[in-house]
C-alpha cells in the first residue's frame, strides 16, 4: 500500500527530469527543507518582534492552532491505525524541518497542510471530541482567508 504513492513520486520525478534536465527534488530542497527547528524558531522570533501588528497576530493564532491540532492528534495517537500514525509522524517531522522561508512567508501556513490534515485524520478517531477541534480549525482557516483577501 505504501509503495503506490512512492512509485508515483519517483515516476513524476523521472518525467520532470526528462522534460527539464533537472531533478525537482534537488532544485527546491534548499528552499523548502532546513535544519529541524531553525525555521520554526526564526519565524516565531520574527513575528514575536512584530507584535501587535495584524500580520503577527494572525501568524501567532495560526501557529497556536497548529500546536492545538498537533497536540490533539498526539492524544489520539493510540486509537488510529499504524499507517495513519506513521503518516502523521512523518508530516510533523517534515513540518519541523521546513526552511526559514516557509515559516517567515505570508502564506497562511499552506506548506504545513500535511501536518494539519494528518493531525485531523488522527482527531477523527476521537469522534465524540472532534467538534471543538473542528471549530478551532474553521476559525483559523477563516482568519487565513480574510488575511489573503485583504492583501489581494
Amino acid at each position: 500500500m505504501f509503495i503506490v504513492p512512492l512509485l508515483g513520486f519517483v515516476i513524476w520525478q523521472v518525467v520532470l527530469l526528462h522534460a527539464t534536465g533537472k531533478l525537482p527534488i534537488y532544485k527546491s530542497g534548499g528552499e523548502n527543507l532546513g535544519i529541524p527547528f531553525v525555521g520554526l524558531l526564526s519565524g516565531f522570533s520574527h513575528y514575536l518582534s512584530l507584535l501587535p501588528s495584524s500580520a503577527s497576530l494572525l501568524w501567532m493564532a495560526e501557529f497556536g492552532v497548529l500546536i492545538l491540532v498537533t497536540g490533539g492528534a498526539a492524544l489520539s495517537f493510540r486509537v488510529a491505525p499504524v499507517e495513519i500514525r506513521a503518516l502523521w509522524v512523518v508530516s510533523v517531522l517534515l513540518a519541523l524541518s521546513t526552511a526559514k522561508g516557509i515559516w517567515l512567508g505570508d502564506v497562511g501556513f499552506r506548506s504545513l497542510d500535511d501536518a494539519y490534515l494528518t493531525g485531523w485524520l488522527l482527531l477523527l478517531y476521537r469522534r465524540p471530541t472532534a467538534a471543538p477541534w473542528a471549530a478551532i480549525c474553521a476559525g483559523t482557516w477563516l482568519a487565513v482567508f480574510v488575511e489573503l483577501v485583504r492583501f489581494i
